[in-house]
């Protein structure tokens, strides 16, 4: 499965798929094989739009906090990665285009949450009574 290119494992999937007797679980390995050719090159751009936040270092925290959140990050990625290939390669929970994507999909997630908590004070700073006043203007206790 490794050594066939894109073409020839899209080949292989559809014949797999018509002839009868075929091997469910072979079949969903070339499926996701196929599905993370797609999805892991994104997976590099994901994964320097979620460094980008990292980079910024704190005056109070140095550049070995970022460096130990960008492990915590990897690791995640890797092993939801890999979980989900075996749970949609082994069982019936996923299907084998979800498993592909859960690492990136959860990595943007992050990665679009760190960004938000470091470049605004959204996260941080809510000023409730400014919304108050945003949805309620007519609220007595504004005036």
């Amino acid at each position: 499965i490794v050594e066939m290119g894109a073409g020839e494992l899209s080949e292989s999937i559809d014949h797999a798929r018509t002839s009868p007797g075929t091997d469910v679980k072979k079949l969903k390995k070339m499926e996701v094989e196929f599905y993370k050719r797609i999805s892991l090159p994104f997976a590099t751009i994901i994964f320097i739009l979620s460094g980008f936040p990292l980079g910024i270092v704190n005056k109070r925290s140095g550049k070995g906090v970022g460096f130990g959140q960008a492990l915590v990050i990897i690791f995640i990625y890797f092993s939801l990665h890999l979980s989900a290939d075996a749970l949609a390669t082994q069982t019936k929970v996923f299907s084998t285009l979800a498993a592909a994507w859960l690492g990136n999909l959860t990595l943007l997630v992050i990665g679009l949450a760190l960004y938000i908590s470091k470049t605004t004070d959204l996260f941080w700073n809510i000023d409730l009574q400014k919304i108050q006043s945003i949805l309620l203007p007519n609220n007595r206790s504004n005036r």
